[in-house]
């Protein structure tokens, strides 16, 4: 296991992981330089993420998104490098999930900018 993200293989992979409500393979994300992390817990902390965030490299901002009970997260690094190194890195940190789903982290559909 390596802990860098290598974008050819990301980009190359036949992988294709399973939609649960469908059972169909679906799509990989394109990667990009925006991360989402969704099915937060509505308890989650603003600067318990950003404490987070800081820690990994290439963070420049976030963005949290609360609606209803709802909460989401979309993270701008500098690269998409840093993007996948901070999906592999925020996986093992211990974020409180919605009482949903587990918390979920990928690349976002598209780069965002706040």
């Amino acid at each position: 296991f390596s802990p860098y993200y290598d974008t050819n293989t990301y980009q190359n992979s036949n992988r294709k992981p399973f939609n649960k409500k469908s059972s169909q393979p679906q799509q990989l994300q394109q990667p990009c330089p925006t991360i989402f992390i969704g099915n937060l817990s509505p308890t989650i902390n603003d600067n318990d993420l950003m404490n987070i965030f800081n820690s990994l490299q290439g963070y420049e901002q976030h963005k949290t998104i609360r609606k209803d009970s709802r909460v989401m997260c979309f993270v701008n690094f500098e690269n998409i490098q840093y993007a996948g190194n901070a999906i592999n890195r925020i996986q093992s940190f211990n974020l409180l999930s919605s009482n949903r789903n587990i918390v979920r982290i990928e690349f976002a559909k598209k780069q965002t900018y706040y």
